[in-house]
Order: structure tokens, then C-alpha cells, then sequence
């Protein structure tokens, strides 16, 4: 991919780092296919944490430590890719194993940490607060219920903006650091455990399949982005353009398989037999929170769409809605990102009252600035989409409807000082349909 961007820059044409023979990366679930490469990761950690040069794994931590928008912007998955593939050299070099690739883990597939990552003194060298009892599918899931859609979402939601995380990160990724705990739960320590580089391989398997899947039309801006500041084994490694990295070829690896789970991948509203729905209609609304810096921040739903939602008998409307949460990054870190819905004066004629629905939670795993001054002039954005669970709650409840967000604890607990909500605004577009006799 070449031409001008559109900030003037000359976008590079996709470079070629591979080998002859292409690297396959596998699960950690199957050791018949991935044994041997884990065998190699382990020789090669072992080395790295005896070394003091620019091979050793605490330069691997300084890489990551060092803030260069690898979290909370479009930068994370590019760069994260760089990192994952000049590791792999590394490994490669220093284990001898020249087709080395990353094992990946597959939390979703295998939802539990498999013992040797704790019984195995390299692997289980690491602090963490879960074990290999513990199911992090499951943990993830009681925090959140959205990953990507990965064979649905558009670019900016899958993979964000300049100044917001997109899908993949804040809610699949960041959450398993969450679970995990000790060194993952840190960017400043996260590279120390073995964990880290298996979970950021299927990371960059899900932008794989994404890539693969939905032919996206990547922004120049974010193909003009310098991916730069890591090593291989023979010293400092070039800078790349975010765009000659979109295809994972150019680094000379590819998956043993796509990844298989199509996560809430949302179907269009069933018409009657006979018949199609057509679109006919849309409606919109923005929405922002009054001046934020407080503990919490709030919006109410338009009234004249909750109205048209309520009076929604056939099943005519669909409603795409969307918005975005910023914090200041003063005591962020380690924090849960939460948004509720909640409906104060109750159900609907009939109906019990709707409890209060969690629309999102996102685990902050973000970089917090060491000094106070660019504490309070640093922020952190994410965006959010709306699912047919704020649908129900419209439908179910009377009167307003009301969107809150905080932040709390990783076990849902209150915090004395919650870190402030800069901003909290929504988009909402409401598209109408009717129906068509199906053509014979």
C-alpha cells in the first residue's frame, strides 16, 4: 500500500521482513503443534533475564515502560505488532530455533492459565493474582460482555483514533491484563511475564482475522504513523509506517487459524415471511454531559427518542448508538471505566422495575505520567457502542432514561478518590424501516 497521505506524508511501500519459509504461530492449547516453540521461548527468557545488553528482557519492560501512545490510540495494535515481531527475532536468535514464532493463547478457547505457566520455574517466575485455577473468560466477562466485532466493526471503532482506544483494546485486551494481575496488570512491568507476549499474539490474531475478514480502508493518518524504538538481535531496527505493517506477511508470520469467535456480531431485525424491511427514515441526536471534572458525569436520553423506541410495536427501528468517555489520567491506572444506563421512575404498566444495566467496563490499563504537571493535562478516551441492552431497558421503563459514568475499583468497589470524568457524550441515530412484499 503506497501514496500520499493525508497529512502530506509519503506513505512507504509494505516492506517484506519475512523469510522464505513463514513463520506459523499456534495455539498453546494444542503442545503437539506449539511444544516446540515453547520449549524455544522458554531457553530464550531464560537468557534474557541473565543478560544486562540490549537483548535482556528488562530492555523488553524499558521499551513498553516508555510512553509513545502504544495505549488508549489507534497506535496499539501497529505497535504492538513491532514489538511482538522484533521479540520473536530475538527468541529466534537466541534459542537457536530459526522458524520460531509466538504461541499464542486463546483466553476465550482456554479460558484457563495451563499449570506449566506457574509449576515451570521460567513461566511461573512471574507475580500474578490469578492461578491456574482461575477462569479468566469468566472474569473478563463478569466485568464486560463486549470484545470486537470482529468481523463487523469499522476501522475507528475497531481500532480507535488518535486519542481514544478502539474495541480491541479497551475491552479484550485490557480486561485480561485486569484479571490477570501482578506484572500484567502494569504497563511498567507487563513484558516481565511470559503471559504477556502469548496474550498480545492473539491480540494481534484478532486484528488478523479482522484485517482479513472485512478488507478495511485504513486512514492515511494512520498509516502515516512512525512505528519505531525497538531491537532485534543485532541491534536498533528501523522505523516502519504503521501502514506497512497492515498485513502481518510483511513480517513474515501468519496463524495456524483465524480467530474463531465472531463476538456479538449483532444480525439485522427478522421481517415478517414475505416480506423486507427497507430503510425509510433517520433521525439523530448528540448528546455531551455538562462541563465535566467531577466524580461522575451524566446525560439523559432525548425524550423524542425514547418516545419513537417506545412506540416501536412492529420492530421498525433500529438504533445505532454510540459515544465516548474521557478521564484525566491523575490515579487512573488500575481502575474500572464504568457506564450504567438506569431507568428512576421505573417499569413500564405491568412491568417490574429494570434494574440498572452495566453498558460498559473497561479495566484502565494505561500509562500514568510520572510527573504532576502532565498528570492534569494528559487524558484518556474510549469509545463505547451501544447493544440491544439499553434497547430493553428503553423498552421496559417509563420516564427518562439516564446514562452515568464512574469509575471504581477492580472487585466493584467505591473509590474514596475516583479519578475525575472529563467528558461523557453519545450519539444516537435512529433508522426506520418498513416493509416490502418480497419479489417472487
Amino acid at each position: 500500500m503506497s501514496g500520499i497521505g493525508a497529512t502530506g506524508a509519503l506513505l512507504g511501500a509494505p516492506i517484506n521482513l519475512a523469510a522464505q519459509t513463514t513463520r506459523v504461530r499456534r495455539n498453546i492449547a494444542d503442545p503437539s503443534s506449539s511444544g516446540q516453540d515453547i520449549q524455544a521461548l522458554r531457553s530464550a527468557i531464560s537468557n534474557m533475564r541473565s543478560r544486562n545488553d540490549s537483548l535482556s528482557l528488562e530492555t523488553q519492560r524499558q521499551i513498553h515502560q516508555i510512553y509513545v501512545g502504544q495505549h488508549g490510540t489507534w497506535r496499539f495494535l501497529p505497535w504492538h505488532r513491532r514489538q511482538l515481531a522484533a521479540f520473536e527475532s530475538i527468541v529466534s536468535a537466541l534459542s537457536g530455533k530459526a522458524d520460531f514464532a509466538l504461541p499464542y493463547w486463546d483466553y476465550q478457547q482456554t479460558p484457563n492459565l495451563p499449570s506449566w505457566l506457574f509449576d515451570d520455574p521460567v513461566f511461573g517466575a512471574s507475580s500474578r493474582n490469578a492461578s491456574a485455577l482461575t477462569d479468566i473468560a469468566a472474569r473478563r466477562w463478569g466485568w464486560e460482555t463486549r470484545v470486537a466485532r470482529v468481523f463487523q466493526d469499522p476501522f475507528t471503532v475497531f481500532a480507535g483514533s488518535p486519542a481514544r482506544a478502539g474495541s480491541v483494546e479497551a475491552y479484550g485486551h485490557n480486561l485480561v491484563h485486569g484479571a490477570i494481575g501482578g506484572d500484567m496488570g502494569r504497563p511498567s512491568s507487563a513484558p516481565l511475564d511470559p503471559l504477556f507476549w502469548m496474550h498480545h499474539a492473539n491480540v494481534d490474531r484478532v486484528w488478523t482475522t479482522w484485517h482479513d475478514a472485512t478488507s478495511p480502508s485504513y486512514l492515511h493518518s494512520f498509516q502515516n504513523e512512525v512505528i519505531d524504538g525497538f531491537v532485534g538481535p543485532s541491534g536498533s531496527l528501523p522505523p516502519v509506517f504503521a501502514g506497512q505493517i497492515i498485513d502481518a506477511a510483511a513480517l513474515g508470520y501468519t496463524y495456524d487459524k483465524p480467530y474463531p469467535f465472531p463476538v456479538f456480531n449483532t444480525s439485522p431485525g427478522l421481517a415478517s415471511p414475505g416480506k423486507k424491511r427497507v430503510e425509510s427514515s433517520r433521525d439523530s441526536w448528540f448528546v455531551p454531559s455538562p462541563v465535566g471534572g467531577q466524580r461522575t458525569a451524566e446525560i439523559e436520553l432525548p425524550s423524542s427518542l425514547l418516545q419513537n423506541l417506545r412506540g416501536d410495536s412492529e420492530g421498525l427501528l433500529d438504533l445505532d448508538a454510540r459515544g465516548e468517555i474521557r478521564l484525566g489520567l491523575m490515579g487512573l491506572a488500575g481502575k474500572v471505566i464504568k457506564l450504567i444506563a438506569r431507568a428512576p421512575n421505573g417499569g413500564r404498566s405491568g412491568l417490574p422495575d429494570p434494574s440498572p444495566v452495566t453498558l460498559l467496563a473497561s479495566y484502565a490499563y494505561v500509562h500514568e505520567p510520572e510527573d504532576d504537571q502532565h498528570r492534569t493535562h494528559q487524558e484518556h478516551g474510549i469509545g463505547f457502542r451501544f447493544q440491544n441492552e439499553l434497547v430493553n431497558l428503553i423498552g421496559t421503563s417509563k420516564g427518562p432514561v439516564i446514562l452515568t459514568a464512574s469509575t471504581i475499583g477492580v472487585d466493584d468497589q467505591e473509590l474514596e478518590s475516583p479519578p475525575p470524568i472529563l467528558k461523557l457524550s453519545a450519539s444516537f441515530e435512529l433508522i426506520g424501516h418498513e416493509l416490502q412484499d418480497v419479489e417472487p
